[in-house]
């Protein structure tokens, strides 16, 4: 019995670090992509205390991922952004982490963004904001705007093979010039 237990604890760790962490149900459809899908308008409040408007990222490729601090890929994905935000500190780039922990966990999640060392601007996320994105059915999703605001793409969960895809992606939009 124990070595069942113990196998099927394993296959859920796998299976959520892979795919991603399961988040409340959601009611609304995706977003779509592309060029006719423009991001939402919002403005939340950033763990430091500043306000933040969708409108200050106007022409810059911006990352938004949505995440918890008591999900194992979320945590997995926040290196690869780190990375990402050092590589590209000096370009029309950027990324917002929202939180997804609840407002009432900010100590909670400012403590977790200092220990892990976030270089990028974290949020307190809204139910509204998370509906405004079309619902957020798994965390981390990320999605990625390019320079005129669109959704250009969307991942849930994060592995590898999506860290590979997230920096070509990126790279593609720096490059665009669009």
């Amino acid at each position: 019995m124990k070595k069942y237990l113990a196998l099927f604890i394993v296959f859920i760790s796998i299976t959520s670090v892979f795919y991603g962490c399961q988040v409340k149900n959601q009611k609304k459809e995706e977003p779509k992509t592309g060029q006719e899908h423009k991001m939402p308008s919002f403005t939340l409040l950033s763990i430091d205390g500043t306000t933040i408007n969708s409108e200050q990222f106007k022409g810059k490729v911006l990352l938004i991922d949505f995440w918890a601090t008591w999900c194992p890929p979320c945590r997995e994905a926040i290196p690869h952004l780190i990375e990402l935000k050092k590589e590209y500190k000096d370009k029309d780039f950027d990324i917002i982490g929202i939180s997804l922990d609840g407002s009432d966990k900010i100590d909670k999640v400012k403590k977790f963004a200092s220990d892990i060392g976030i270089n990028y601007i974290v949020c307190m996320g809204t139910e509204s904001v998370e509906n405004d994105f079309g619902g957020i059915p798994a965390i981390p999703t990320i999605f990625l705007i390019d320079k005129n605001g669109n959704i250009i793409n969307k991942w849930i969960g994060f592995e590898q093979s999506v860290a590979n895809k997230i920096t070509g992606e990126v790279e593609k939009q720096l490059q665009s010039g669009s």
